[in-house]
């Protein structure tokens, strides 16, 4: 995927002409009030995510947005078209495919559905094959927590009074897809605990490299680690008990057995070995085996659930009066407890809300290459939370590519190197 390398806009509030490069991994806009980030902001996650409503409703001519990854490139062009000095179309040019799509007067608006925006219906196919095209440059997560464009095209008409309710709605949508997430990373462990059972099996069947056993050498075997690891794997399978246990001692001792006859019979070539002496040797090759297999599941279940454990030790580490926990994989999400008493999500304050909002998001673009795109994060955070929030986002998702308007001389912390002054790449034409 793709990240931003250039953006420039011309005709930005009808007379200006902005134009900056972009860091490859965290952007910050910064500037007094007035200089246009939140505009800029806005502007930039329309054309990403084809939001033709907000394009049509901002002050613009064209904006070129550059794509790098790696070699690779990429351009995004995005031309208002006048007619008769009124905007009549909105221009979206890809690479070499172009695509016009006509403004639709005020008075056409109630004949179109919410779904089409300005746009005439016809032309809805061509939208999507715009939304399709870019959807395989760039991810983008853009949010905006305290503001009406929280809220996804179904919710554009709400009133301003019904923002705290889109702030609910999602909230709840991305605790949705965190049980989704939760469910995928059990399937990816259950096919990985499939394959380690039938690589079990196998180990059970001949194999010379098992079955010979060579009574001329010594036999230096580690019989702790070896009595651990099956016990660990056996746990791993789910079928470790106290009698699968006394097994495990009694295998291991027999192995011990069988290693010191051989090591004896080396040190005097006149004490005898005899098969059964031997015998539960040819089980060792199968027992490291096995051990092996189960190392390699654990750290593959580590592995599968890492981000998802720091997402919680993260939430934990911001709340000092609330834990949070992972709820079970079947019913997914997550519970908080104050005091040892759960709590619902509801009564969190808004800031809580935001900082679940904004890690969920970092956790659920799964390490992809994403436009992560905010205006004003740090809106109901704590100072402290400021201070913290973009680098645990980045922890989540080092892979992101960050783009915030802000304030907050917290959010900028150790990231000054990576401000961009509004009032610095502005130009008045």
């Amino acid at each position: 995927m793709f990240k931003i390398d250039n953006v420039l806009i011309e005709g930005f509030w009808g007379q200006h002409t902005v134009e900056t490069d972009f860091n490859n991994d965290v952007n910050i806009f910064i500037g007094r009030n007035g200089t246009g980030k939140s505009t800029f902001i806005n502007l930039l996650q329309a054309v990403i995510s084809v939001d033709l409503e907000l394009l049509f409703g901002l002050q613009f001519e064209k904006i070129i947005v550059l794509l790098k990854d790696g070699k690779k490139k990429r351009k995004i062009e995005v031309t208002k078209i006048a007619h008769d000095l009124q905007y009549k179309e909105l221009q979206y040019q890809i690479g070499s495919k172009k695509f016009k799509l006509p403004v639709i007067p005020e008075r056409e608006l109630k004949y179109i559905t919410k779904r089409s925006g300005r746009i005439h219906p016809r032309f809805y196919r061509d939208i999507q094959e715009i939304k399709a095209i870019l959807s395989k440059l760039v991810n983008v997560s853009y949010l905006s927590v305290n503001r009406d464009n929280i809220a996804k095209e179904d919710f554009r008409d709400s009133r301003r009074e019904d923002v705290y309710n889109a702030i609910d709605v999602r909230l709840e949508e991305l605790i949705g897809e965190l049980t989704s997430y939760q469910l995928q990373l059990e399937t990816d462990l259950s096919r990985l605990s499939k394959k380690f059972q039938e690589d079990v099996l196998k180990s059970n069947l001949f194999n010379e490299e098992f079955d010979y056993v060579n009574i001329n050498e010594p036999v230096k075997l580690d019989y702790r680690r070896i009595q651990l690891g099956l016990k660990q794997a056996y746990r791993g399978l789910g079928i470790l008990d106290d009698k699968i246990t006394e097994n495990i001692d009694k295998h291991v001792a027999a192995i011990q057995k069988a290693a010191d006859a051989i090591n004896i019979h080396v040190k005097d070539k006149e004490k005898p070995v005899y098969p059964n002496d031997v015998t539960p040797l040819t089980l060792l090759g199968r027992t490291r085996k096995i051990n092996e297999l189960s190392s390699e599941l654990e750290k593959d279940k580590k592995r599968i659930f890492e981000r998802l454990n720091d997402y919680i030790k993260m939430l934990n580490d911001f709340h000092e009066t609330k834990e949070f926990t992972l709820q079970d994989s079947k019913i997914g999400g997550i519970s908080i407890f104050k005091e040892e008493v759960e709590i619902p999500l509801s009564q969190l304050s808004s800031g809580e809300k935001q900082l679940i909002i904004l890690l969920t998001e970092a956790l659920l673009q799964k390490g992809a290459q994403t436009l992560f795109i905010a205006d004003e994060p740090e809106l109901s955070l704590h100072i402290e939370w400021q201070r913290r929030v973009i680098p645990s986002i980045r922890t989540l998702n080092p892979n992101s590519q960050i783009i915030v308007a802000t304030h907050s001389p917290e959010i900028v912390g150790k990231f000054k190197q990576r401000t961009i002054n509004m009032e610095k790449i502005i130009n008045n034409g």
